[in-house]
C-alpha cells in the first residue's frame, strides 16, 4: 500500500512540476516579446495644427460625391458623358443634411465636380 503511496505523491509532484515549468515559460515568453515590441512609426509630416487636430477628432463628417457619374451608373468617369446628363431637378439637399444629422454626423463635404 506504501508503495501506491509514493506512487501516486510522485505523480502528482511531476504535475505540479509541469505545470510551473509551462508557468514559468509563459512567463518568460510575454516578458521577451514585450521587450522586443518595435517603436510606433514616425509622423509624416507636416504636422496638423492644433485646431486642424481638433476638427479632424471631435466629430464624424459624411462625404457625398455628387456628379455626372451618379446619372450615369459609373464609379469612374472618362469625362466624355453628356453634360446634359447632369440636370438634378429633383435634388432635395434639404433631405441628404437631415438623414445626417439624424445618423450621428454634425457636418457634410459635398463634391459636386472635380477632374
Amino acid at each position: 500500500m506504501n508503495k501506491y503511496k509514493n506512487s501516486s505523491t510522485t505523480h502528482v509532484f511531476k504535475s505540479i512540476q509541469n505545470i510551473v515549468l509551462i508557468l514559468v515559460s509563459l512567463c518568460s515568453v510575454s516578458v521577451s516579446s514585450s521587450t522586443l515590441r518595435r517603436p510606433p512609426p514616425l509622423p509624416i509630416l507636416p504636422f496638423p495644427s492644433s485646431p486642424q487636430l481638433q476638427w479632424q477628432l471631435t466629430s464624424m463628417a459624411l462625404f457625398f460625391h455628387f456628379g455626372p457619374n451618379t446619372f450615369t451608373d459609373s464609379e469612374w468617369g472618362s469625362g466624355k458623358a453628356d453634360p446634359n446628363v447632369f440636370n438634378p431637378t429633383q435634388l432635395n439637399a434639404s433631405q441628404w443634411v437631415h438623414v445626417a444629422k439624424e445618423a450621428g454626423f454634425d457636418r457634410v463635404i459635398l463634391t459636386a465636380k472635380h477632374q
